[in-house]
């Protein structure tokens, strides 16, 4: 516990915490041009889901590596779809990683 509140009087708690599966929550935006997505939107949850969707994974695999079932999995597409005004997760892979997000009537 102390280390806890340690961290957290030095300012090291504001870190980002890594997902269980070790990959960064946080668009992997390296190409200058484009922006990054506004992590507000979203849970860390849903971007944690977000990033295992623009690493490839299935619902099954994202389930397994989120100890959580492949229903909740759906679910949380379903709110990242809903916030973004996207249709298909190659979408959300695509909005991760570069910040655009592009529906199909533009």
């Amino acid at each position: 516990m102390n280390k806890i509140k340690s961290n957290w009087l030095s300012g090291a708690a504001s870190e980002t915490p890594p997902t269980p599966t070790g990959l960064p929550i946080v668009p992997r935006n390296t190409s200058g041009g484009h922006r990054a997505i506004d992590r507000s939107l979203f849970t860390e949850r849903e971007l944690g889901v977000m990033a295992q969707i623009a690493n490839g994974l299935t619902n099954k695999e994202i389930s397994k590596r989120l100890f959580i079932s492949e229903g909740t999995i759906a679910n949380y597409i379903t709110s990242i779809l809903n916030k973004t005004g996207l249709e298909h997760r190659t979408q959300i892979a695509i909005y991760y990683l570069t910040g655009e997000a592009r529906t199909s009537d533009r």
